[in-house]
């Protein structure tokens, strides 16, 4: 199961942290790696944008379904053209919690990730992810 992405500039690869691992995928951007995820259930990275936006009202940091069978909705904490970005598996975390000015997501495999975003940023885009799922299924 992928746990998050984040992309590597030095290696221009996109860096697929897994419950078994790392692999590096040579792509131009996260982006071009998830409209290929997409593309792979019979979507584009813009349609499934678009539907996310329609359907949540929402009109930045959209996570992105990939996969609805394999439960999989990315979620982007950071601008999501930004080479910083880190876009984290809904379906990969079993918890989070705050830690000062940081969140510390743990995921099912028992790995840690503390990212710099406050508490309430995650719990608002883990919140809003599970009630897309939900209105899908």
């Amino acid at each position: 199961m992928i746990l998050y992405l984040n992309y590597e500039w030095n290696s221009s690869c996109v860096c697929i942290s897994t419950d078994h691992g790392k692999e590096y995928r040579p792509c131009r951007s996260v982006s071009a790696f998830l409209n290929k995820r997409c593309q792979q259930e019979g979507s584009t990275l813009k349609g499934r944008r678009e539907a996310f936006a329609q359907i949540m009202t929402a009109r930045k940091h959209i996570p992105i379904l990939t996969s609805i069978r394999r439960r999989e909705l990315f979620m982007p904490f950071g601008p999501c053209s930004s080479p910083d970005a880190i876009w984290i598996n809904l379906g990969a975390v079993s918890d989070y919690h705050p830690m000062e000015s940081e969140t510390c997501i743990t995921f099912v495999n028992g790995e840690h990730l503390t990212i710099p975003y406050r508490y309430s940023v995650v719990r608002r885009q883990m919140e809003r992810s599970r009630l897309y799922i939900d209105f899908l299924s």
